[in-house]
């Protein structure tokens, strides 16, 4: 038979392990949730960088929805009408405004306008809207893409 300051003790083991497992779960479950969160958020963040995209397409039914869901973001939707009504420089330069000052859609917009610029450059005939376009991709800015996230290249 154990001794009775053995059975205390195992009892008060058994009281211990009882007490901290779920501290020990909950931890793990909080770092398992926040990896989770992170998946949640780059999956968003490349849902509002479709949506941007395809809001420079010339179809108003798409726009129409996705203007609605991205509404908070002005600069970001001033600067998709400036695009869709043809005046792109200064779609690009509301981004570029936006993105100073660390609007990171902003930013991708400016890629994704200028990936868009460069598709309809390829299906032009030489001529003066080819160089106009050609112009206003060499005059926007720079976008790089660092840690997932678009970042306007800016000279000083």
């Amino acid at each position: 038979m154990l001794r009775r300051e053995s059975r205390r003790t195992i009892k008060e083991l058994l009281i211990a392990a009882v007490l901290v497992a779920p501290a020990i779960y909950s931890a793990q479950t909080a770092w398992k949730n926040g990896e989770k969160i992170d998946d949640l958020e780059k999956g968003v963040r490349g849902v509002k960088e479709s949506m941007i995209a395809l809001l420079l397409e010339e179809e108003p039914n798409k726009s129409e929805m996705v203007t609605k869901l991205l509404s908070k973001n002005s600069p970001l939707i001033d600067g998709l009408g400036e695009f869709a009504d043809k005046n792109y420089i200064s779609a690009f330069s509301v981004w570029s405004d936006a993105a100073m000052k660390g609007d990171t859609y902003s930013a991708f917009a400016i890629h994704a306008a200028k990936v868009s610029l460069v598709k309809k450059i390829e299906s032009l005939p030489e001529g003066r809207e080819r160089e106009e376009l050609e112009f206003v991709i060499k005059s926007a800015p720079e976008v790089e893409e660092e840690n997932d996230t678009f970042q306007v290249k800016f000279e000083y």
